[in-house]
């Protein structure tokens, strides 16, 4: 088995923010924090942490998750030199590294899995992380990059160094907008912490998952449009929600519908679609494709996200609206000589009926005005 390890660098002023960004909170929990959190979950025992400013602020914390600390004296003359000093206290026996700044503070452990998975199979003597077309952190490092590394003049930092063997590197798409996300304003910090708890793709993300799994554009565009309806469904819902009730997160409700059907292709769909997106590290998300396809109303007592997506799919067929029953009538007409088949989707058909006539009590007059029910 290949052994992995990782250096986090956690020696800077935070000049430009102007607090301490390895303690900093996103959503409750320090970033230097959720960078150990992600390793540990991905498998990573142990990673190096650097430190230099308020060293002593942040070695509890990593001790706490079994982590190396060393300090670099020198740090404030520049990230290089807390790159050698990590480098230099990787044990011997690693196949592979990652190395990143402490301040990209989102990185999902699947995306760590995923890039060790990749090094694995290939054995590439960088891995970068992808999406969108722009690398991202952190890279994975082969072993033998150590002695390149140390024997570098520090002119260009680490970034010289990896170009210089850029023709060597793989590429590896993800799903993960947190490769490319730092925070060294304070702006930048406020968008990370209102993304922190966020266990769902945001639009970008959506893509990248419907690229991953090849997902033909014919879907995507019924992807969309369910995405549309499920919006509007969700804002009329909130809208006539009693003042102390939380309201459903439209964002999520999007977020869903746009890769319900990321695994049509596949068999069970639906599941396949879930444990996809587990894959990827959104479990927000993943319960509510799981379910789009069918639905137990007498486990229903408030409209939820998950029931939004459900209809919303009901009501568009392709890229158009039609009416509900429209869907389960094309299917019992295509099984009509197999009475087994036909009860079932008659079966699934009324309990469409009862869970869109709990939507409809629950969001009031202007949803059937929207969805054109009497």
């Amino acid at each position: 088995m290949l052994r992995f390890s990782a250096i986090i660098l956690a020696a800077g002023f935070s000049s430009r923010m102007g607090q301490f960004k390895p303690l900093l909170p996103l959503g409750g929990v320090p970033a230097l924090e959720r960078l150990l959190q992600s390793f540990a979950q991905a498998g990573i025992p142990s990673p190096i942490i650097v430190t230099g400013h308020n060293a002593e602020q942040i070695t509890p914390l990593g001790l706490t998750y079994d982590s190396v600390m060393v300090h670099n004296p020198d740090h404030a003359s520049g990230m290089f030199g807390s790159v050698l000093t990590g480098v230099s206290a990787l044990p011997n026996d690693i196949d592979a590294f990652f190395l990143l700044p402490v301040d990209i503070p989102l990185i999902r452990p699947q995306t760590l899995q995923r890039l060790s998975a990749h090094f694995v199979k290939h054995r590439a003597l960088i891995t970068h992380p992808v999406f969108e077309e722009t690398p991202g952190h952190p890279p994975l490092l082969r072993q033998d990059m150590i002695p390149r590394i140390l024997a570098h003049d520090g002119q260009g930092g680490l970034r010289a160094v990896l170009e210089a063997h850029a023709e060597e590197a793989a590429l590896v798409p993800v799903a993960d907008q947190g490769i490319l996300l730092d925070m060294d304003h304070p702006e930048e910090y406020r968008r990370l912490d209102q993304r922190a708890t966020r266990d769902y793709p945001l639009d970008g993300e959506c893509d990248a998952l419907l690229d991953l799994a090849h997902t033909p554009e014919t879907i995507r565009l019924h992807c969309r449009a369910v995405a549309d309806l499920a919006v509007r469904m969700t804002a009329l819902l909130n809208a006539s929600l009693p003042e102390e009730a939380t309201p459903l997160d439209v964002t999520l409700t999007r977020s869903a519908a746009l890769v319900h059907d990321v695994a049509r292709a596949k068999a069970k769909h639906a599941q396949a679609g879930a444990n996809f997106l587990l894959e990827h590290g959104f479990p927000a998300a993943a319960p509510i494709v799981r379910d789009h396809v069918d639905l137990n109303p007498d486990d229903i007592t408030q409209i939820t996200e998950r029931e939004i997506v459900f209809l919303a799919d009901k009501f568009v067929q392709g890229t158009q609206r039609v009416p509900l029953e429209q869907r389960y009538l094309a299917k019992q007409k295509k099984f009509q000589n197999n009475p087994e088949a036909v009860q079932a989707v008659t079966s699934r058909l009324d309990r469409a009926r009862r869970v869109l006539a709990i939507y409809l009590e629950q969001a009031g007059p202007a949803a059937r005005r929207l969805l054109q029910v009497g």
